[in-house]
């Protein structure tokens, strides 16, 4: 039950009394609820009255606010020492005047106590004579509480000291443990690795003996055997030279002091042995000859055969041993075919596939000079390359007439992708130029509006630029379409005239964004990753770029203005230049060629090694076979047949690999 709060106040004087009183009956002890301040010199009754009256004078003054208040279950107090804090209300410190409180008046019991002058003055003294006893006496023992307590942190913290020390102490000496075992393991380990590194320095040593000692018997065996093979010659010349002597008739001893110089007889006997058979087969002298070898054709390798005297040998077909290794480490014995005379010896060969050979020549089971040999197979010989290789003109397909070809790409399987400009559409042929289906075509919804260059990657995707929506569209061998890349525009993955395509082999995407003078590249599902190029005459920028190739290697951008074949790296790093004037079409062969059309030298088709050398040039302008006009586009098939497209001449012309 909540009481009113009272403050007592101690600054009047002994004969003077401020009190408030809050009971409910005055006669039980344990009810009387309230707070008492007191000193030596003043007294204080609590009543249940909300004003307080000063004695002296009987004025009323209003009721003092809240001073403290303590709670009745407060540790500091003991069992006894707590009942009376429970029954008075007591909030008590041993050195400072004493406050005690109540709650508020409005919870006072609705009965309330007679009033004070009811009751005996007696009674009253009696019972606050025995409260402050007892008050005394709390006091007393709350005083004791409070110093054992204090005893108690001291000693408690003085135990929490020593235990800490003793817990420091137990580390530090841990600490030096775990430091001293430490050290001792690494102090074995390093005995250990220096008696290993002891004995690998040992084995060293005797290696390196042993190999001084090997070295020293391969020189004298070396030296024994060239004495040896020095001796098997001198005996060799000494049975030559008698059978010199009997098929000459010529004594080499007879001169005018009846003797020959070595040096006379050693000229003598070279220029007489050269012109006699039966010596045997020299490896160290003989030597081989091999044309330009490509896929596909026949390439003959000439072994000549020479004894120690550089005399020819027609009777070694039995001693001449050819392999070829492939590109896979696949070994081909290759048959010696006939021996054609004069020393020499044919055998025949048909690469199937281009890239690099080994082409082995033992004579017995001892390799001639420079076996074995480095071969490159070439896709085609492209130095041969000429207008005389043309053989056939496509000019319909079905019987629609083609009409202003603009560009052509050979798919993975021989297909034949042609951009027909004058229908607006790409007409699809398979390799026998047979018909197969159109993609684009005008009355589709996804139809082409100007389509001006196509290519096929490995896994079938045709992609085909279109001036006329700005975009680069996808579709199937079929003529299903797959997606479209880009918009108008000059931001990344926009285009502005997009025109040349090209594959690489893990199926990127490169294309000419033509008018806004630079190439981007696209992942498989269209997703742009970088652009290069810019508009300029520098190294890496062009002026006005047409068409691009790529292989395993390299990216080559024709510029038609800047009359220049410009070679970079996959990621777009300028690596070359190759003069050409007004370039258009361009390949990047598998074997490192470049070939290209020059529209400003009268639609001439001209090859480059990879030495960036021109090695051929060929056709004129004109509509024969073998003519070109308005050359847009040019490809090439894993068989190295080349497929030329003419704008002028509406025509796709074939140059077959000879």
């Amino acid at each position: 039950m909540a009481y009113p709060s009272l403050q007592l106040d101690s600054h009047y004087k002994s004969s003077l009394f401020t009190f408030q009183v809050a009971m409910e009956h005055y006669d039980d002890p344990k009810r009387l609820q309230g707070a008492i301040t007191c000193s030596d010199d003043c007294a204080a009754i609590v009543q249940s009255s909300s004003t307080v009256t000063t004695l002296d004078t009987g004025t009323t003054q209003p009721k003092l606010p809240t001073i403290s208040g303590l709670d009745s279950d407060s540790p500091a107090l003991s069992s006894s020492t707590q009942g009376i804090t429970e029954l008075y209300g007591l909030n008590i410190d041993g050195e400072q005047d004493h406050v005690y409180t109540t709650n508020s008046i409005a919870d006072l019991p609705s009965d309330s106590p007679p009033a004070l002058d009811d009751q005996p003055l007696g009674d009253v003294a009696s019972n606050l004579s025995e409260l402050l006893e007892e008050t005394k006496q709390a006091v007393y023992r709350t005083k004791q509480m409070k110093s054992s307590v204090i005893n108690n942190r001291d000693n408690t913290m003085e135990r929490t000291r020593k235990l800490f020390d003793t817990f420091r102490n137990k580390i530090n000496e841990r600490e030096q443990q775990v430091l001293q075992d430490i050290r001792q393991a690494a102090d074995k380990k390093e005995k250990a690795i220096k008696l290993q590194l002891d004995k690998l320095l040992l084995l060293w040593t005797q290696l390196r003996s042993c190999l001084e000692l090997v070295k020293k018997t391969r020189a004298e065996k070396l030296k024994d055997d060239q004495l040896t093979r020095r001796s098997k010659i001198l005996q060799q010349r000494r049975d030559h030279l008698r059978i010199m002597k009997e098929q000459s008739k010529i004594d080499l001893t007879e001169s005018e002091d009846g003797e020959v110089t070595y040096q006379e007889a050693e000229k003598l006997f070279v220029e007489m042995a050269s012109k006699i058979e039966g010596f045997p087969v020299d490896p160290s002298k003989c030597t081989i000859t091999f044309p330009k070898l490509a896929v596909n054709k026949e390439a003959i390798v000439t072994v000549f055969l020479k004894n120690l005297y550089n005399g020819v040998v027609n009777d070694g077909t039995s001693q001449i041993n050819v392999s070829l290794t492939d590109q896979s480490g696949q070994v081909v014995l290759l048959e010696v075919v006939k021996a054609v005379g004069n020393g020499s010896y044919e055998t025949a060969f048909v690469p199937k596939t281009h890239g690099n050979y080994e082409l082995s020549v033992l004579i017995g089971e001892e390799h001639i000079p420079g076996s074995p040999f480095k071969l490159s197979i070439l896709l085609r010989d492209y130095s041969n390359m000429s207008e005389k290789h043309c053989s056939t003109l496509v000019t319909h397909y079905g019987q629609k007439k083609l009409g202003g070809l603009r560009d052509v790409a050979v798919g993975p399987f021989g297909e034949i992708a042609i951009v027909d400009g004058g229908n607006n559409c790409v007409v699809v042929l398979d390799s026998t130029f047979a018909f197969v289906n159109t993609i684009g075509q005008y009355g589709c919804s996804t139809k082409l509006v100007v389509p001006s260059s196509v290519a096929v990657s490995t896994d079938g995707v045709v992609a085909v630029s279109d001036w006329g929506s700005g975009q680069v569209k996808k579709y199937s061998l079929q003529g299903k379409f797959l997606s479209a890349v880009g918009i108008r525009g000059s931001k990344d993955g926009q285009f502005n005239c997009p025109m040349g395509l090209a594959f690489s082999s893990d199926n990127v995407l490169f294309i000419v964004d033509s008018d806004n003078y630079r190439v981007q590249v696209f992942q498989q599902d269209g997703t742009f990753m970088f652009c290069f190029g810019g508009e300029g005459d520098a190294p890496g920028q062009f002026q006005y770029p047409v068409r691009v190739a790529v292989s395993v290697d390299n990216v080559a951008v024709s510029d038609l203005h800047g009359n220049c074949i410009q070679l970079f790296s996959h990621t777009g790093s300028f690596i070359s230049k190759i003069e050409c004037l007004r370039p258009w079409g361009i390949i990047l062969t598998p074997d490192g060629y470049i070939i290209a059309n020059s529209d400003g030298d009268d639609d001439k088709i001209k090859v480059w090694n990879y030495d960036h050398q021109r090695i051929v040039q060929f056709g004129n302008k004109g509509s024969k076979l073998g003519e070109f006009y308005s050359i847009l586009g040019i490809s090439l098939d894993h068989n190295g047949v080349m497929y030329v497209a003419e704008g002028v001449n509406e025509r796709l012309q074939v140059i077959c690999n000879m």
